[in-house]
This record gives C-alpha cells, sequence and structure tokens, in this order.
C-alpha cells in the first residue's frame, strides 16, 4: 500500500510539474526561468503541506493547465478575427474546449471536494479576469466575450458530465454529511487572520510535518491550511511586477501577467475569508461555499 501511495503521488507530481512547465512556457518566459517556477509550484508549497490529502495534490497538480487552456480559449476567442468564419473559430476552440471538460472531469473523478471547489474559484477568476482586461488581445468583442462565456460553459458541462461517474453513486450521502448544511461560521472557522500571513510566506516558521528532522508543527493551525510558500526568488518577481502598475493598469509584455496578480489578491482575501467583509461573498459561491475550510 504504501508502495502505491508513493507511486500514485510521484506521478501526480510529475503532472503537475510537466502542467506547469507548458503554462509558464505559453506566456514566453525563458526554458530555465520555466523550470524553476514549475519546480516551486509542484515540490513546495501547497503541494508539500498537502501530502496527507493525496486527491488534493491530484487536483492541485491539474490546476495550471486550467489556466493554460481558459487563457488561450481566450487568445482566440475574445478578439476580432477579420475575415475568420465562425466555424474557423470555434474548429480552433474545439481542442481548448475538449481539454477543459477533460481537467474538469479528472477534478471531479479525484472525488475531493476541495480540489473541484478550488478549481472552480481559479476558473472564476480567469474568466471574469479576460472579461475585463482581454490580456493579450487588441481588439476584444462583446461577441467575442460571449464566445468565450459559451467555451468555457460546454466545457464545465462536458467536466460534470464526466465526473458524474464517480459524483452520483454517493450523492445521496451528501444530504445527510457535514455539507448539507454550510453554514457561515463553519465556512470560514478555518480563515487565517491577517497577521498571521507570514505562514504564507514561511509556513514552516513554526514547525513543519516533521520530513528531514524539521520540528513538528505547534500551532493551533493546521499546516495543510497555510501552505502558501511559493519562494523568495518569485516573491521578488511578484513585487517587481506589481512595481509595473501604471493609471491604464499593465500595460505591454506585463499584461498578460495580470491575471496572476488578481489570483494573488483573489486568494489573499479567500484566505483571510471571515475576518474580511468580503468573506460572505466566497460563501454564497455555489459548491465553493458548501465545501469547509477553503481557507
Amino acid at each position: 500500500l504504501s508502495l502505491s501511495l508513493s507511486l500514485f503521488l510521484s506521478r501526480s507530481l510529475s503532472l503537475s510539474l510537466a502542467l506547469s512547465l507548458s503554462l509558464v512556457r505559453w506566456l514566453k518566459l525563458r526554458p530555465s526561468a520555466a523550470f524553476f517556477a514549475a519546480i516551486v509550484y509542484t515540490y513546495a508549497g501547497a503541494m508539500l503541506g498537502q501530502l496527507v490529502h493525496l486527491a488534493v495534490v491530484q487536483g492541485f497538480a491539474l490546476l495550471p493547465w486550467m489556466v493554460l487552456i481558459q487563457l488561450h480559449l481566450s487568445r482566440v476567442l475574445i478578439g476580432r478575427r477579420g475575415e475568420t468564419s465562425h466555424f474557423e473559430l470555434w474548429r480552433k476552440a474545439l481542442p481548448g474546449i475538449t481539454g477543459l471538460g477533460v481537467i474538469w472531469g479528472l477534478t471531479f473523478l479525484t472525488g475531493e471536494p476541495r480540489s473541484i471547489a478550488e478549481l472552480e474559484l481559479l476558473a472564476l477568476i480567469v474568466v471574469a479576469t479576460e472579461m475585463v482586461l482581454h490580456n493579450g488581445v487588441a481588439q476584444p468583442t462583446w461577441f467575442g466575450r460571449l464566445r468565450v462565456l459559451v467555451a468555457n460553459g460546454v466545457g464545465v458541462v462536458w467536466g460534470v458530465a464526466i465526473g458524474l461517474v464517480q459524483m452520483l453513486p454517493g450523492w445521496a450521502f451528501i444530504g445527510q454529511s457535514q455539507r448539507a448544511d454550510i453554514t457561515y461560521w463553519f465556512f470560514g472557522s478555518g480563515s487565517l487572520q491577517p497577521k498571521w500571513t507570514a505562514l504564507l510566506l514561511a509556513p514552516e516558521s513554526f514547525g513543519g510535518n516533521s520530513a528531514l528532522g524539521v520540528p513538528h508543527f505547534f500551532m493551533h493551525y493546521n499546516l495543510a491550511e497555510v501552505s502558501g510558500y511559493v519562494g523568495v526568488v518569485a516573491l521578488t518577481g511578484v513585487a517587481a511586477f506589481f512595481a509595473q502598475l501604471t493609471r491604464r493598469g499593465w500595460v505591454g509584455e506585463h499584461r498578460v501577467f495580470t491575471v496572476f496578480g488578481v489570483m494573488v489578491i483573489v486568494g489573499l482575501v479567500a484566505t483571510w475569508g471571515s475576518y474580511t467583509p468580503l468573506g460572505h461573498l466566497f460563501h454564497d459561491i455555489p459548491l465553493f461555499g458548501r465545501t469547509r475550510l477553503q481557507s
């Protein structure tokens, strides 16, 4: 059993590494920078803290590809294309829509509600950002935005249809579980106090998971709920990116990374949860609001 779990985990991490690398290379970063970013995402932070929840690691491994596919679909569908026919546009978008369905389906098949909820929130962030800021597209159209929404909707429906193979047999039990009635207090009970945000930068300041001789985590928080470390180099990159902000937002080659800046901001607010006035908004999101300890 231990060998099987180790193989499962190693395959999930290898998948995460490959998908992370694909996303960053699509964003036209140099191979060395892309490889470093993929290594940090795969073998640090949330991945490391969630080793006790294998299905969460499996779901996290799929997140980079979801972002890649959504950004690709936005690039294909949201702008003007001159004489390009609607049939040609949808033909180019079909592989991306299929990929969305596969990613959603695989996440549902993990059977892990937190993975599904995280994918849902991430998808909402990317779609909303693309609707407003249309990164990398010079001439967005309202009809193009509608195409993006339709493409994402079809991908979700397709993925749900795949995932029902896993979820439908246990659907009746959900009504008898904790998730039948998630109050706002219970939803936000794991919210991280803003003063402890430093734990996201160095989660093992108060101990870790006892691996490699690291002392056991001794704070009252669960280590798996505060594991957001991304590395000093990555934080330097984030700081440099936010330093490029202008009155018109990010411009030029920096604009395509705006969606990740939005992820940072929304992610922090979601982590603080009920300690902010916006905590109720996350509780009102379908499915996401019915999953405990989303911080």
